[in-house]
């Protein structure tokens, strides 16, 4: 959106986020990412168009800390990620882009 609408923006938070280089696709930069419990477990459907965790790994990716009951149900409300978004290269500007302030906390478990 800071690419889009940068004067609408007043700085960008960063909690849980790749930042991705310009003419860079998100799946480049996550798949660099060893210590994700999320990113090596992705399965990838070519042919269909989309990724989806493996479901052995749901609980630890997404719901580490929760109840039994609320992993049944949020893993339940999962849905299947499209390939193209992630695929797609990013085209940033600094004019725009770029003049959006920025927050990164980097934190390492």
């Amino acid at each position: 959106m800071a690419e889009r609408i940068p004067d609408k923006i007043d700085k960008l938070v960063y909690l849980c986020a790749f930042l991705i280089p310009n003419g860079e696709p998100m799946v480049a930069t996550a798949l660099t990412d060893t210590n994700s419990a999320l990113v090596s477990n992705l399965v990838f459907n070519e042919t269909e168009g989309w990724h989806f965790p493996n479901e052995s790994t749901i609980k630890d990716a997404f719901y580490n800390d929760c109840s039994e009951e609320d992993v049944v149900l949020c893993s339940s409300l999962l849905s299947k990620e499209p390939n193209a978004p992630v695929g797609t290269p990013l085209q940033l500007s600094d004019d725009k882009y770029g003049k959006v302030k920025k927050s990164v906390r980097i934190h390492y478990a």
